[in-house]
């Protein structure tokens, strides 16, 4: 489910951006109405900039058992469309917060996502999705993929 406020007549692209207390502010009422419908996930993606993750991790605070992963947009492999460091941008979001997961969209050449999966279960990933340019095909072999895990002797 997605829920997006239109920006005001006034908006100004980058405005957003000058200070945490106006990403809180504008992503607290869309927080608030999906955390009043009971779901069990929130799903902030392609995120541009490392202000927004951290905004974003700062207000989850004030909904206590809320459980999100942040998704940044990259515009190569080492730096957020805002033009930060990408793993920096992820450690300063998630520094002190148990209840964020994250993950990244890549443009470029990237392995198919069944290639990670041993990687991210034996880490303890218990949600595994994708976003822009998932395919029904990549989604399909996903699912075989983790059928055949689950189901050998003392796994799952």
């Amino acid at each position: 489910m997605a829920l997006q406020k239109p920006p005001p007549p006034n908006f100004r692209p980058g405005d957003i951006y000058q200070h945490k207390k106006n990403l809180m502010d504008w992503h607290r009422p869309q927080i608030q109405a999906l955390v009043e419908t009971g779901l069990d996930l929130l799903a902030f993606e392609t995120i541009p900039a490392q202000k927004e993750g951290e905004a974003l991790v700062q207000l989850l605070k004030e909904f206590p058992g809320t459980k999100a992963w942040l998704s940044y947009s990259c515009k190569d492999g080492s730096h957020t469309s805002h033009n930060e460091d990408f793993v920096s941008a992820i450690m300063a979001a998630v520094a002190d917060s148990e209840q964020v997961r994250y993950g990244w969209q890549d443009t470029g050449n990237v392995p198919p996502v069944v290639s990670y999966l041993d990687e991210w279960i034996d880490s303890g990933a218990q949600w595994i999705g994708g976003c822009c340019r998932t395919s029904l095909t990549d989604i399909s072999e996903t699912r075989a993929a983790i059928a055949r895990r689950t189901s050998k002797p003392g796994i799952g």
